[in-house]
């Protein structure tokens, strides 16, 4: 993602403790009854961690299991970032514009995190 948004003279993306932090607590929020984009959520953990929500969604692409390897996780990560960039007229490219940092909302500090939870987040 990094050299793309180089070429793009965009802010690089970096893991922080802030995203591990953003992206475990979102994964603990959870619940069963859970079958829309958690907003709710998203919005009440920025808020406790001093980031600007800007309505971002979470997203599931894979059956819960027990354990995945690092092999399993990145490629859940890739696919989820290549359905981002490439798959996303729906949204008119919105959510693309924002992982290549090309929204029109710079207001600094962004986050993009990747949990791993039992439950299936379907979407519209």
């Amino acid at each position: 993602m990094n050299p793309l948004r180089k070429e793009l003279r965009t802010v690089a993306v970096e893991v922080s403790d802030l995203a591990l932090d953003y992206a475990v607590r979102l994964a603990q929020s959870l619940n069963s009854t859970l079958r829309y984009h958690n907003y709710d959520s998203l919005i009440a953990i920025a808020k406790t961690k001093g980031v600007e929500p800007k309505g971002k969604d979470c997203q599931s692409f894979s059956e819960y299991r027990q354990r995945y390897s690092l092999y399993d996780a990145k490629k859940l990560i890739y696919r989820a970032l290549a359905w981002r960039l490439f798959d996303d007229s729906h949204a008119d490219y919105g959510h693309a514009l924002t992982i290549l940092g090309l929204d029109e909302d710079e207001s600094g500090v962004e986050q993009i995190g990747f949990a791993f939870s039992k439950f299936t987040l379907d979407i519209d």
